[in-house]
């Protein structure tokens, strides 16, 4: 396994299943819409399936919603349930552990937010999750306010371009091997891999079983 330079000045994190439990409000999320349309019967007995379908968010949205209303929904219910509510409505506080672990980084490096998502779905996770101590509007990049999102280069070199970092100088840490870990490779940035599924992560400089063990490797 590779190492990281010794000359890092900013930690850039991915959001969802990297510091919030992205599943588990997604899952409450699912589960509300299917009380809203009157079928919480229907989410019960096909839970497991829908979820194993959504593969923890890595499924494109886009196929996911059109499997998810032409199996089980009602599209026009749906739709005024996704005007009401949002994925981050239903994001519970993060860990202790997690809030200590940044504020102790952050005291040594310059913390960023890099995720991809909507504006006000992602802010609304930054707030409810706590996040929102760690990381102010300054060092928080949402692909929803770009035209272009992870993996694209593009999205990684915004923040070379905002703060005057070179690669070598930034970590990518998050927990989607190809958005987040390919995608910052191809800048030439250092990666860690919260690497929970046990997948092959040959390109990461780190791999980690959670975000507590970050400090080890700096």
């Amino acid at each position: 396994m590779k190492s990281l330079p010794k000359n890092i000045k900013c930690l850039c994190f991915d959001l969802d299943n990297t510091l919030i439990d992205r599943n588990k409000a997604y899952s409450t999320y699912l589960e509300k819409a299917f009380e809203f349309v009157n079928q919480p019967k229907i989410w019960a007995e096909n839970k497991t399936r829908i979820l194993e379908f959504d593969n923890k968010g890595y499924k494109s949205r886009e196929i996911f919603y059109q499997w998810l209303i032409s199996e089980f929904m009602h599209q026009k219910l749906f739709e005024e349930f996704q005007k009401k509510y949002v994925v981050g409505d239903f994001v519970e506080k993060v860990d202790t552990e997690i809030i200590t672990t940044l504020m102790a980084l952050k005291e040594h490096y310059h913390l960023v937010l890099l995720t991809n998502g909507g504006n006000h779905n992602q802010q609304k996770k930054i707030v409810n999750s706590g996040l929102y101590k760690i990381f102010p509007p300054s060092s928080t990049f949402i692909s929803g306010d770009y035209s272009f999102e992870k993996p694209n280069p593009m999205f990684f070199k915004l923040i070379q371009m905002q703060y005057g970092y070179t690669p070598d100088e930034i970590v990518m840490i998050g927990d989607d091997y190809d958005k987040d870990i390919v995608g910052a490779h191809q800048l030439g940035w250092p990666t860690i891999h919260l690497n929970e599924k046990k997948i092959d992560a040959s390109m990461a400089s780190v791999q980690i079983k959670n975000i507590q063990e970050i400090a080890l490797y700096l």
